[in-house]
């Protein structure tokens, strides 16, 4: 098949290298696959490069970006258009709210996105949310990553997050692929690397692995982790990820008098996370929302080839 990726940005994140290990395992496959994305703007880091060195088709759309501008969001429409007129793919699969709803609907094959929320305004948030419903009803099928959410729907009774609309008999579940034999391997470099980070040997490690933005809740671990040292003073937080709050949340620590308990880590490369991993002892997940994964196809005038 001709399939499509559409992702908003390619920056350093599980959205982003779920989406390049499926168009990998794609081209693998056989199939012909292109990935669309914007720049990978911003102190999170970027897959570009690994994208280029896996042999990835990539077309980057300048004006494809995260932040709502009616000028730039225009010709972004534009450049997704053009890009789908231009390939025709069977398959057009989108990651981000903001490439689901552009994604051209008059085009034969699939249309998907991962539906993902924020801590942006009411007003960026209103297109989005409003769409759900209608991503629904043109599908013939919807795709879910897991059967049920904690906060409202799921695969499991076919409402999605917020009742968002669809019946049971839509969705399907399919899990999302990872590459699983690092992450066994992790326990075996434990020493090595809480020795690398200056860890001693009896104390607890508390990580949390994600870009250091609003949505991630870092402030609720801080706010926390006064709590806890009250408690186990031989703790330490390690916060693996880069991001446009670093500072702010330096500064938190150091008002809280707590700082030298916190590490950040900066920016790692996606590799070393799994002996990261086992190096802690506590993972949290302080995510104020996290997205579910939607994909909806519906036959073309043509014989489908889903």
């Amino acid at each position: 098949m001709k399939v499509m990726h559409v992702i908003t940005r390619l920056i350093l994140g599980g959205a982003q290298e779920n989406t390049l290990l499926t168009v990998e395992g794609l081209l693998k496959r056989g199939h012909e696959v292109e990935l669309v994305t914007g720049p990978a703007i911003g102190p999170e880091g970027e897959l570009v490069r690994r994208a280029q060195e896996h042999n990835v088709p990539l077309v980057i759309v300048g004006s494809l970006r995260r932040a709502i501008n009616p000028f730039r969001d225009a010709a972004a429409y534009a450049g997704l258009v053009r890009e789908i007129r231009r390939m025709r793919p069977d398959v057009v699969h989108t990651h981000s709210s903001k490439a689901e709803y552009w994604q051209d609907g008059r085009q034969d094959g699939a249309r998907s996105g991962h539906h993902s929320y924020d801590s942006r305004s009411a007003f960026s948030s209103i297109p989005e949310l409003d769409g759900e419903p209608a991503v629904h009803r043109v599908g013939e099928a919807v795709r879910a990553v897991f059967d049920e959410t904690h906060f409202g729907g799921g695969r499991d009774d076919g409402t999605g997050p917020g009742g968002g609309g669809g019946t049971a008999e839509q969705f399907v579940t399919i899990y999302s692929g990872m590459e699983v034999g690092p992450f066994l391997e992790a326990k075996t470099h434990r020493e090595r690397v809480r020795s690398e980070l200056g860890i001693a040997a009896n104390e607890l490690v508390v990580g949390k692995i994600a870009r250091l933005s609003d949505l991630k809740g870092h402030s609720y671990l801080l706010a926390a982790a006064p709590v806890v040292l009250a408690k186990f003073p031989q703790t330490r937080f390690v916060l693996v990820g880069d991001g446009w709050l670093r500072k702010d949340l330096e500064a938190e620590a150091k008002r809280l008098g707590i700082a030298e308990r916190i590490l950040f880590t900066g920016l790692v490369p996606p590799q070393r996370i799994p002996e990261l991993i086992g190096a802690m002892d506590v993972v949290v997940h302080t995510s104020l929302r996290e997205g579910w994964h939607v994909c909806c196809h519906r036959r073309s005038s043509r014989e489908s080839r889903w």
